[in-house]
């Protein structure tokens, strides 16, 4: 199963992509749909070098955001060895709005990620065994013997969301199925990755022809002149495809509610944090209750306290070690020592120094600081970056929020004040209001979690005020 994952106005898409595994250099292309429509086209190329492969996978899509279509390109190039595992990679996904590249390597027992030129952007992961990336995954598993009853279980990377997990791969069934003009046997592959389903249909001859994933993106096997045969017209807009409608009692005005009660269901809800902090889940019901802090005692700047000092430190994409980060923190905040004022003043900057605009990148703080513009994703991120530098402990959460009768996927923050304080920069809200439902705690790796929800999560409004 092929996966492009994207930060996209606070949910994560999972794109399959498909190929063809040969014992020899080739190249296949791909078409890529959403739904009946026709979105954008992946082209994969991969050349024998003495030891492994270079495989080069690139895709280009359209999405429509909010309303603003979005043209990405997304280029994976990398090194394995000759059973397709990764050795190292550079990634780069361009969309108009922003650009991101993200390299690594394995080196023994780590994979070592490099997100841009600072030390900071240094993120290692212990691994057992080098991974796959998503086209050495679907090479290796084409080359294998196939035969209805089989499973497999193989480490995988992403470097979009800088994810680790296994795929837990099922063959069901030998099918036929229409390339082109001739109907060619092919076994089902079902697959799962954090939660994450799709199927791939895979021909002895011919390697992948079809591969069907979330949100009902699909990728058909195509000659070079049809995969880049794309029409005019927009694509779905995702944003709304993804939001969940609110069932149950009307809220006029969600931006107020300082309570809420509602029924969860339709999804494996395992391993999600939905019960903590201001959040309460029991059989199915969730509870959200906006913090009072009229009676908060602030911590000092900076604050150090056990256990909260990773909520300090620089990761991938957010910077706060950065000079210019710590410097528009400081120009901020001034010489103010009162952690709770603090993390307003830098809520009340993003909020109204930032334009809000659909993006589908990946969110870096130090370039949202240069461009000032966003959606939530770019919102919370700037938002992490300053609170770490200012000294205050933060973290990023996502989930769903209200807005006119459906919850839209959506990014936020908690800072820690004394104690955890749920703020949304994109509303200008401190603290948040109680439609927020936190499904996923972390950056992008996390959000990744999101998937699991995506098409699958009803919501029944049971109270509110």
């Amino acid at each position: 199963m092929r996966k492009h994952i994207f930060s996209l106005a606070a949910v994560v898409l999972a794109v399959l992509t498909s190929g063809s595994a040969l014992a020899a250099s080739h190249e296949e292309w791909a078409g890529i749909y959403l739904g009946k429509q026709k979105i954008g086209y992946e082209h994969i190329a991969v050349e024998i070098i003495p030891g492994g492969f270079n495989i080069t996978d690139d895709m280009t899509a359209s999405l429509s955001v909010l309303g603003t279509v979005q043209e990405l390109n997304a280029k994976t190039s990398s090194v394995t060895d000759d059973s397709y595992r990764l050795k190292s990679f550079h990634f780069s996904m361009r969309s108009g709005f922003a650009d991101s590249e993200i390299s690594g390597s394995v080196d023994g027992h780590t994979l070592r990620i490099k997100t841009g030129p600072e030390p900071s952007a240094i993120k290692n992961i212990k691994i057992d065994e080098a991974p796959f990336l998503a086209s050495g995954a679907d090479l290796y598993l084409r080359g294998l013997k196939l035969k209805a009853g089989d499973s497999f279980d193989i480490p995988l990377f992403d470097p979009a969301s800088l994810s680790l997990d296994r795929m837990n791969v099922n063959v069901k069934s030998a099918e036929r199925m229409k390339a082109g003009d001739a109907l060619v046997p092919v076994y089902r592959l079902d697959e799962s990755y954090a939660g994450i389903e799709g199927s791939d249909w895979i021909s002895p001859e011919l390697g992948t022809v079809k591969s069907s994933g979330p949100m009902g993106f699909t990728y058909l096997r195509e000659t070079r002149a049809q995969a880049v045969n794309l029409k005019t017209s927009s694509p779905p807009d995702i944003t709304a495809l993804t939001s969940v409608p609110a069932e149950g009692t009307a809220v006029a005005d969600p931006r107020s509610l300082s309570f809420m009660k509602a029924r969860l269901d339709g999804v494996d809800f395992a391993g999600m944090p939905l019960d903590g902090g201001r959040q309460r889940f029991s059989d199915g019901i969730l509870t959200t209750q906006k913090e009072d802090i009229s009676g908060l005692k602030p911590a000092k700047l900076p604050v150090k306290e056990p256990g909260i000092e990773r909520f300090l430190e620089p990761q991938p994409f957010v910077q706060s070690d950065d000079p210019e980060i710590i410097s528009k923190a400081r120009e901020i905040i001034g010489r103010d020592k009162n952690s709770l004022g603090a993390a307003k003043m830098l809520l009340d900057w993003v909020y109204n120094n930032l334009r809000k605009y659909p993006s589908a990148g990946i969110p870096d703080a130090v370039e949202v600081l240069h461009n000032l513009s966003g959606d939530c994703n770019e919102h919370a991120t700037l938002y992490l970056a300053l609170a770490r530098a200012a000294g205050i402990p933060a973290r990023m959460d996502s989930g769903l929020v209200l807005m006119d009768g459906r919850f839209y996927y959506h990014a936020w923050n908690e800072v820690y004040v004394g104690r955890w304080i749920t703020v949304d920069p994109t509303f200008g809200q401190f603290p948040a209001d109680a439609s927020h439902i936190r499904l996923a705690e972390g950056g992008l790796d996390k959000q990744i979690e999101l998937l699991k929800a995506v098409g699958k999560l009803k919501i029944k409004i049971l109270q509110y005020k």
